[in-house]
Order: structure tokens, then C-alpha cells, then sequence
């Protein structure tokens, strides 16, 4: 699910369990070598172990990248711990560069599960 709108929240108490965020493609054209890079804002929620409605986010956006017959960058905050079901859609397709160039961590020292 791809859907909702931006919204500004200052009464963390009030913030709901699930909120949907912002999808983006761009086509691009360097030097006659084609990239689609998508970034995604993702679905978040308080345990970051995904649902179904991140299960058919990431289903829809594997389904846009793989339109292309060119590459295809996928990044972004999808809000989910990397071994959840939703994130291993994009495994058998896509390499993993996190995993490849063995990077630790990807949040900054002030996000609130960094150690």
C-alpha cells in the first residue's frame, strides 16, 4: 500500500500504530546507461517487524523496479528491521549492499534504537 498523506505530529501520544509515508521513482539517463532509483518513506510502526500492508509495499515496490529491464536502485527508511518477511522480498532479485559492504548500523547515534 502505497497511499496517505504527510502529516505533522507534535503529540507523540496521539501517534497511531501505523502510518503511511512517501514512494518515489526517477528514470534517469547518465551518459546512455539507464537507472531507475526508488526511494521509499515506509509504513511505520512501533515494532518495526512489519505487517501485511509492508508485505504488499514492498511486493509493489519490487513489481516497479522490476518493470525496467535496466538497473534499479532501491533505498530509503522503510521502517523494518532487515530480516522481516517484508524485507526479504527484494533478496532473491536484488544485492543487498548493506549486507555486501558489511555496514553496521544505518542510523544516526540520536535515533532512538541506536546503542
Amino acid at each position: 500500500m502505497l497511499k496517505n498523506s504527510f502529516s505533522y505530529i507534535t503529540d507523540w501520544s496521539q501517534w497511531p500504530a501505523e502510518d503511511y509515508r512517501a514512494f518515489q521513482v526517477v528514470d534517469l539517463n547518465i551518459k546512455n546507461t539507464q537507472l531507475r532509483i526508488i526511494t521509499y518513506h515506509g509504513i511505520w510502526s512501533r515494532d518495526k517487524k512489519g505487517t501485511v500492508l509492508t508485505q504488499k509495499a514492498c511486493e509493489t515496490i519490487k513489481g516497479i523496479a522490476m518493470t525496467v529491464d535496466h538497473s534499479s536502485l532501491i533505498c530509503g527508511d522503510f521502517n523494518l528491521f532487515p530480516d522481516t518477511s517484508s524485507m526479504r522480498i527484494f533478496n532473491d532479485s536484488f544485492a543487498i549492499l548493506v549486507d555486501a559492504y558489511d555496514i553496521k548500523t544505518t542510523r544516526p547515534p540520536s535515533n532512538e534504537l541506536s546503542d
